[in-house]
Order: C-alpha cells, then structure tokens, then sequence
C-alpha cells in the first residue's frame, strides 16, 4: 500500500533498498560464520607458525580456540578475539607480548606474558596460573580458582576469589570484590578497592597499603601496613584486622570485628570517622608478626615538616620509588628518589602520606604542606 503522496516507483525503490540490507546483512553472517572456525594447537611452536594449528592456518579474529600444547607469542602485541580461548591442562601461552582477548577465557594450563587484557566477553575463568606483568580481566563475571601472580592485578569488573593471588599491587573498580573461605591474598605495595568487598571465614588478605572506599565485610583476617577508610561502612562478625603502622579511619567501623593497631599512637594514626562500641581491639590478639616494625622505620624521617615547597627524606636511598596520597588514599605524586629532596610545591595546603618502598617493605610517613 501507498499514501496519496507516494508513487508505485517510489514504493519500489523503497521495497528495493529493504531487500539489499537485508540481502547484505544476511550475507554477512553467511561470509563471517563460514570463515569463523574451531582451531587447535597440534605441536608446540609459535602462535604465528599455521603449521602448528588444525585447521592449518594462524587464529583469525573471530575463531574459537584451544590450545593443547606449549604456545610461543613473540611479537609486541596480539590483539585477538574468540567466543572461547581456552588453555587446557599442561598447555600454555608464553612470551614477552601484549596479549588482548576480547572474549572468553577458560585457562587450565599457563599464561605467562608481559600484559594479559580480557574484555568485551562474558567471563574469565582461571583454574591455572596466571604470571606476568599485568593481568586486566575486565569480563563481566571474573572467577580465580587458581594461582595469579603478577606484578599488578587490575580488575576492571567484577572479581571472585577462590584461590591464590600474589601480586605487587591490586586495584578492584568494579561493584564487588569477594575473597571466598580458603582464599588467599598478598598484595606487597597497594590495595585499591573502588566497590563493595567481602572477605570471608578462613580467607586471609595481606596487603601493604589498604584503601577502602566503599562497605567492606571482613570475617576473616585482613592484615596490612596501612588502613586508610575513607568512606563507606566498614564490618564483620568473626573478622580480624591488623594494621602494624597507620590507621586512618574517615567512615564508619561497626559490627563485631576486632582492629588492632600495633602503633596507636603513631604519626600517620588519624581517627575522624565513627568506631562503635561493639568493635573491639586487638582482644583476638596482638599483631605479633610486625613486631619490632616501629624500629625499623625509626632511622627515617621528612623534614621540614611542615613544609612549603620541598621535603628531604633522612636515609632514603636513592633509586627507589616513593608515592604521595592525601587523606582519602588517592595517588598525588609519584617518582624515583633521585636525591634527598622532594618537590612538593604543586601539592594543595593539607596533610599528606609519604610511601617509600624500602627492602621489600613500605615505609610510610605523614607531612604536612603549608
């Protein structure tokens, strides 16, 4: 049918330009879904050998693939999606490379590379071991069963805990971040959580410094350099924490949980937020494992303090990095200790934390900017 302004031509050509989209988008399916194969590894070898994959041929953007056998990437990148990569059992995938997967990942084997990023999928599931540099799992749902270790985990969505994770930093943006009942976590620099965190009975966290932002439930045991709480409520009924330097508290602890500081009384100690009276303090027992700790930081110190313009750090050695956060643990400043003095000129009047990293440990010292 047509309306007193159209034409029969028109109505043709109308019906016309309607059949060649769809003729054109049919055919597209057609075209990708022919080429879109099912590829496995038949020997060892590099990725990019299509000797070493049945059918014949290197991996192409939209097949699906399984690796059976000890995979080289020796190229500074792979930019690679899958509906499924997965690694089986004694397999893996090993080079000094960017590796992006945008789709699905089920690793049983290895993947030992420099940047592992995985997104624009549905899940990442790790049975295996994941080492390297970088590991960004930014999937909806991203589950460990296994082992990560790696310089920094940056989980970009959400993250399930079921095993063991050793890295040198964590940040967590997603809505939550749970480590399940037997999990284990240690973290040697910082702790960034950006969502809601729960840590359940038996599962132990160990961090250097800890920032939380959002509700974190803690049932098991939480033990770190530093706290800062900046906002959010912090609780648990059988958890444990224990911080062995500095104690930041800007929100709400509650619940039944029990803090114990080993250095109550120290310079970056700041209480501003709400302790209820059912928290308790170190009753489960003291932090024996940081004993001694305050001695250890004794030989340094900032000064002027409080300064204008510059900060010198007594006995700092040169070569290693330092941080600067503010009160609400967010990353101001960040360089190599070059020399004894630091340039603070730029920083806002407020309070500061100085973090140096110091024979595998991070020391941290408050300053004030004038």
């Amino acid at each position: 049918m047509f309306d007193e302004h159209s034409t029969p031509s028109i109505v043709y050509l109308k019906n016309l330009t309607t059949m060649k989209l769809l003729f054109t988008l049919v055919f597209s399916f057609l075209f990708f879904s022919a080429f879109a194969t099912l590829k496995t590894t038949v020997a060892d070898g590099s990725w990019f050998d299509a000797n070493n994959w049945s059918p014949a041929g290197v991996p192409l953007f939209e097949d699906t693939v399984i690796i059976n056998h000890n995979i080289t990437v020796t190229t500074n990148s792979v930019d690679f999606g899958a509906n499924w990569l997965i690694i089986n059992p004694n397999a893996s995938i090993v080079g000094d490379t960017i590796f992006a997967l945008h789709g699905n990942l089920r690793l049983l084997g290895t993947m030992n590379l420099q940047t592992i990023a995985i997104g624009d999928g549905d899940s990442t599931l790790v049975f295996g071991i994941v080492d390297g540099l970088k590991f960004i799992p930014g999937n909806p749902v991203n589950i460990n069963y296994g082992s990560i270790v790696s310089d920094s985990l940056i989980a970009g969505d959400n993250f399930d805990n079921f095993g063991d994770i050793s890295v040198g930093a964590l940040v967590a943006g997603g809505i939550y971040f749970n480590n399940h009942s037997s999990a284990a976590i240690s973290v040697t620099g910082m702790v960034t959580f950006g969502g809601t965190v729960t840590n359940d009975i038996n599962a132990t966290m160990v961090f250097g410094s800890l920032i939380t932002s959002e509700n974190i439930t803690n049932n098991g045991d939480i033990s770190c350099t530093s706290w800062t709480h900046g906002s959010g409520i912090a609780d648990g009924v059988t958890g444990k924490y224990c911080v062995s330097t500095c104690f930041m508290n800007m929100s709400t602890i509650t619940g039944t949980i029990d803090v114990c500081d080993a250095s109550p009384s120290g310079l970056c100690d700041l209480q501003m937020g709400t302790i209820t009276g059912t928290v308790t303090f170190c009753t489960s027992g003291t932090c024996a494992d940081n004993t001694g700790i305050d001695e250890q930081f004794e030989e340094f110190s900032l000064y002027p303090n409080p300064s204008k313009e510059s900060i010198y750090i007594q006995n700092g050695e040169f070569g290693n990095t330092y941080f600067i956060s503010n009160c609400n643990g967010q990353l101001i400043q960040k360089g190599i200790v070059d020399s004894g003095n630091i340039n603070i000129d730029q920083l806002e009047k407020g309070i500061y934390f100085f973090n140096l990293e110091h024979s595998n440990s991070r020391i941290i010292l408050k300053f004030i900017k004038e």
